[in-house]
């Protein structure tokens, strides 16, 4: 399963997020380097091209994400942010 696009790549990587979420006994990382093996084939730069940009794209998202969640932290938390408006 060669990646056809940076889109199939997060996918793919979403998908193994949340399957890991299942499966306590699986490590993220592992799971991770597993579909890349199999989106990216050996030499296939282009593939593992899409495969990094998919990975940023869903950092990014993560990261807004948890972002726009600091505010409802509780108040003893060290990335607290201040109440709720």
């Amino acid at each position: 399963m060669r990646f056809g696009s940076v889109k199939h790549a997060e996918f793919e990587i979403i998908k193994a997020i949340s399957e890991c979420g299942y499966n306590p006994d699986r490590q993220f990382s592992v799971t991770l380097r597993e579909i890349k093996e199999k989106g990216v084939p050996e030499g296939d730069k282009v593939a593992e091209k899409r495969f990094h940009k998919a990975a940023l794209n869903i950092g990014d998202t993560f990261k807004n994400k948890m972002e726009s969640r600091r505010k409802y932290l509780p108040k003893n938390h060290p990335e607290y942010t201040g109440d709720v408006e």
